[in-house]
């Protein structure tokens, strides 16, 4: 088992995700020059990160393609102008950033508040039987970014 990682001036590198996240970004990291810093992940090639920093102490067998090739991503957090997180993925292989789809899928627009944000709630809680399930898996979720925002910012002190 092996995937590709595409970084750089179109340089690539073998890696076996046969191992914890950790230890994989770890290796990644290294191999590619990153900076040790740096928060990284791994996008696919139309822009679907792979999300392997919410889970470290997972492998990474099981959320990439065996024999995938991934664009290597920087993870960015900063606050926007309503002091709200918002997490952007920068490629860091050269020539990606020009390409407005993978850009777009990568670092879709924020979820816009009111009507819509409310109505996709209520069709939550009417949703019988799945909403609750819907909301907890939400809830799950939420919290999961939340660890890992702070942890980054407890990193950047």
């Amino acid at each position: 088992m092996f995937i590709t990682v595409r970084f750089g001036d179109d340089c690539s590198e073998m890696f076996n995700p046969n191992c914890k996240n950790i230890i994989l970004l770890n290796n990644i990291k290294q191999r590619c020059k990153c900076n040790d810093q740096d928060v990284v992940d791994l996008s696919d090639e139309s822009g679907s990160v792979a999300h392997l920093p919410s889970h470290l102490q997972e492998y990474g067998k099981n959320y990439l393609a065996d024999r995938g090739t991934f664009i290597l991503v920087r993870v960015e957090t900063k606050l926007d102008e309503g002091n709200e997180v918002r997490v952007t993925y920068v490629p860091l292989l050269n020539g990606m950033d020009s390409n407005k789809e993978f850009i777009d899928r990568l670092n879709p627009r924020p979820a816009k508040t009111g009507k819509k944000l409310r109505r996709a709630v209520s069709s939550m809680s009417n949703d019988s039987g799945r909403g609750s399930e819907k909301r907890k898996n939400a809830g799950k979720t939420a919290r999961k970014i939340s660890g890992v925002i702070n942890s980054l910012k407890a990193a950047k002190r």
